[in-house]
């Protein structure tokens, strides 16, 4: 599991930075790591140049970005593009269908073509939720619709929206959860008959 500074459980105001404070200061620094640890913390490189695709950035009236029309619309040419169509295991995607960091459900739509393509889309497992946003986290984790980052590229603090609504982000939680235990169970224990698992409600 990789740690996202980005989104994270909420906090008091439903939004948080990924930043640390000095003791008794109200001044925040940004959070470096350094391969060595007595070495004080170094300034990290910034980007100078924008992404080609970021006139394709949205704000909210809130100011809240969006970026997920950055990568729309899916390439065509498979030069640019991962062959998924050459997976030879199980892949399980679990997609939120209101993530406006990522465009999930486009991204899930072209992966499961490729497969079909390929002749191998048995392989394939999708989980799509309406209404549920990025990052669909294990059961009873906090869902944040925005929260509060650092951009390295702008230099500046900036509210990334993630999407989703409360009760049906948590409820693709519980069932997302479930049903990856289950594909998990299915696919590494097959066999070997581990308990009594089953994929039909996939």
């Amino acid at each position: 599991m990789s740690l996202d500074c980005g989104k994270k459980p909420e906090y008091l105001e439903g939004t948080h930075t990924c930043t640390r404070r000095k003791a008794n200061s109200t001044q925040k620094e940004p959070l470096r790591l350094n391969r060595d640890s007595s070495q004080e913390p170094s300034e990290a490189p910034a980007l100078t140049t924008s992404p080609p695709n970021a006139g394709k950035t949205r704000y909210t009236e809130e100011q809240q970005v969006i970026y997920r029309d950055l990568p729309l619309p899916i390439p065509t040419d498979p030069a640019f593009k991962v062959d998924v169509g050459r997976i030879q295991c199980p892949l399980l995607l679990v997609v939120g269908e209101d993530d406006q960091n990522w465009p999930a459900h486009e991204s899930a739509t072209d992966m499961k073509e490729m497969m079909e393509r390929a002749g191998n889309s048995h392989l394939l497992t999708v989980l799509s939720y309406p209404n549920a946003g990025h990052l669909i986290e294990p059961p009873y984790t906090l869902h944040s619709r925005a929260s509060l980052f650092e951009s390295g590229r702008l230099r500046r603090e900036v509210i990334a929206l993630w999407g989703g609504e409360t009760v049906a982000h948590s409820h693709a939680q519980e069932d997302a959860w479930r049903k990856t235990l289950v594909f998990l169970r299915e696919n590494l224990y097959r066999g070997t008959n581990p308990g009594a698992a089953s994929v039909s409600n996939l």
